[in-house]
């Protein structure tokens, strides 16, 4: 039996003229014609992040609302105030913040892992003895690579950093160091480390 199949659109921009602001609409496939229905099986919802003032409490209550959110946020602190509540969010938002540090992270992970996932490749079909024809290239791939994972390294450690300011930013406004943990799942030794410090200032 075929299965209903629908098309998730989200989107700022007005892409029908002269339509009536909506949040989150539903459409069905049309003849152009003589405007009968192509299909009840087939159909495209779109989500407008412009008209979010216009969201339903059904809106809300599905969760569009807390999503069209996390999309328009514009800044890192603006996400975490988002996600905190809600542990499953935290790990994908630091990927986020991870993967947009800077162009030249995202370059260096994308490159390990297309390089990784072709020798696997050639592995996988018994094309090792490309491995020893390109065996010079391979080495000095694998030296860059190497240099890649320590610029990794000190990335991970400016969001070290970026955690611990936020740590600060949250002991200055009030929150205790269980609220912290609780909300936003940081090591309690972290948070208490960041109290002495601020502490002893």
């Amino acid at each position: 039996m075929l299965k209903e199949t629908v098309l998730y659109c989200i989107t700022d921009q007005d892409l029908i003229i002269d339509a009536e602001p909506e949040f989150y609409a539903h459409y069905k496939l049309l003849n152009a014609k003589n405007h009968i229905a192509y299909s009840d099986m087939i159909g495209i919802n779109v989500l407008n992040l412009k008209y979010i003032n216009f969201a339903t409490q059904e809106d809300i209550d599905n969760g569009l609302v807390y999503w069209a959110k996390l999309f328009m946020a514009d800044t890192w602190e603006e996400l975490q105030s988002l996600i905190i509540g809600h542990i499953d969010m935290e790990e994908v938002a630091n990927l986020i913040l991870e993967l947009n540090t800077d162009n030249q992270a995202k370059e260096i992970l994308e490159g390990q892992r297309r390089y990784r996932e072709q020798m696997a490749t050639q592995y996988a079909v018994g094309r090792m003895d490309a491995q020893k024809e390109y065996e010079g290239t391979i080495d000095q791939l694998q030296e860059e690579l190497d240099k890649k994972d320590a610029t990794i390294e000190n990335l991970k450690s400016e969001l070290s950093q970026h955690d611990k300011d936020q740590i600060e930013k949250m002991l200055k406004k009030g929150k205790t160091p269980e609220a912290i943990v609780e909300f936003c799942d940081y090591p309690m030794e972290l948070v208490l480390d960041v109290k002495k410090e601020i502490d002893g200032k």
